[in-house]
């Protein structure tokens, strides 16, 4: 068979031409995976890179939102008012050293439900009721005061306990005000307030103030517990550390007993 010169040239030339169309079609000129959708290319139509996952797959750092670190809390910003309040409420009571729990959680040897409203209007502690630490010691009659309370701390600053009494006759003859009342006021002294307010509250010397935790008794905790127990403050700031070793604990530091008196009591 005579096959033309031509024909032989067009033959090859129809060959690579199809060849270069299906070249074209498998190579560049398609949508990269990223325009498809199925996460096969990268960000900008590039490829990802072998062993990594391409920029908006789930397992991308760069396609998920940003972890952010938990923070504690911020501790309060301190002022000379606030270290002479404290100096006032607290620290004069041990030669201007910070008295406090060792913690926020504490415990209460009662847990009636009385006792445990009264105490509980005290917020921001994490009161165990029926362990032992705030000890109710019953009623008694051997003060004419409405209620009292003793603190006991170590040489470090921190609470060991602290007891409270509850004079019933007195709250019955005298008009101190509620006996729930009366368990909060003296647990506000437990928790540290080693002093009395004179701002018409209820942690006033008397019962004749308004039974209201005010302002000055919640900065006065706020403040203490923001600081170590046993920091030195002075009646402006808190003390410079003299760099010396800490006390060596020979003993229970026995507070001086703080009296509740109501209005009629004298």
């Amino acid at each position: 068979m005579n096959i033309s010169p031509f024909k032989l040239l067009f033959r090859p030339s129809a060959a690579l031409t199809a060849m270069l169309i299906l070249a074209a079609c498998s190579g560049g000129t398609t949508s990269t995976g990223l325009e498809r959708g199925d996460g096969a290319g990268a960000a900008a139509g590039q490829p990802a890179k072998a062993g990594n996952p391409p920029a908006n797959s789930p397992a991308s750092p760069a396609s998920s939102v940003a972890a952010v670190p938990k923070s504690t809390p911020a501790k309060p910003a301190l002022n000379p008012a606030d270290y002479q309040l404290l100096y006032r409420m607290n620290a004069a009571a041990n030669n201007g050293v910070t008295v406090r729990w060792p913690s926020r959680t504490i415990g209460v040897n009662r847990s009636d439900p009385t006792t445990r409203a009264a105490v509980s209007r005290w917020k921001g502690f994490n009161f165990r009721f029926g362990a032992n630490g705030i000890n109710f010691q019953g009623d008694s009659q051997a003060r004419r005061s409405c209620g009292w309370s003793r603190t006991a701390w170590r040489a470090n600053g921190e609470i060991a306990w602290c007891r409270i009494w509850i004079n019933s006759v007195a709250h019955q003859r005298r008009q101190c005000g509620s006996i729930a009342s009366t368990i909060t006021h003296e647990v506000g002294h437990c928790l540290g307030i080693q002093g009395h307010t004179a701002d018409g509250g209820l942690m006033d010397p008397t019962a004749a103030g308004a039974d209201v935790i005010t302002a000055q008794a919640s900065r006065t905790l706020t403040t203490l517990y923001s600081l170590p127990a046993g920091s030195p403050v002075s009646t402006t700031a808190r003390a410079l550390s003299t760099g010396q070793s800490a006390p060596v604990n020979t003993g229970l530091i026995i507070g001086p007993i703080i009296d509740y008196n109501g209005p009629h009591s004298h």
